[in-house]
């Protein structure tokens, strides 16, 4: 899609550009799913710097691999309510029933991540599949705040090799 520069950004950016068509350089990707209010700019869609993902580079919009904005996008329709929820860590789990973290920093500063609801969730998921978690493991994940995903109950050494889910 074209991208319409919204005035803060323009401003921010100073060249006079206001509009980037759709291409190699948009930096919307090739899918925006747009929320709310066409006013507010927002939505959820692809990028041009695939690299960037995850990570906080946006507007107040959310970015994806854009394979995975064009699979989101399809899932959707238009006038659904959603609700989207500033959390900075995830819990998936891989073919193999192996659980993984991924705690990210709080670049907004919220600070409203619920270690102790983390921690209980972790702990239910372990004890549902008979698996063994090292509770330091997960305070060092917390503390370092990576952003990458960490296996929680694989042999040590172990590298992503399975898509989550």
């Amino acid at each position: 899609p074209t991208w319409h520069i919204p005035k803060s950004i323009q401003k921010e950016r100073g060249d006079g550009v206001k509009s980037v068509p759709a291409g190699p350089n948009n930096p919307l990707g090739p899918v925006f799913v747009r929320l709310g209010d066409p006013k507010l700019g927002l939505g959820i869609h692809g990028t041009n710097a695939p690299a960037s993902v995850p990570g906080v580079r946006s507007h107040g919009c959310v970015r994806m691999k854009s394979p995975d904005a064009l699979e989101f996008a399809k899932t959707i329709a238009t006038g659904v309510p959603a609700s989207v929820i500033y959390q900075m860590a995830s819990l998936n789990e891989d073919a193999n029933q192996n659980l993984w973290l991924a705690v990210h920093r709080d670049p907004y500063n919220k600070k409203n991540l619920d270690t102790a609801a983390l921690k209980k969730s972790i702990t239910a998921w372990a004890k549902a599949h008979g698996k063994t978690i090292n509770p330091a493991k997960v305070d060092a994940i917390l503390k370092n705040r990576t952003g990458t995903a960490n296996c929680l109950t694989c042999a040590k050494g172990v590298k992503l090799k399975t898509p989550l889910k």
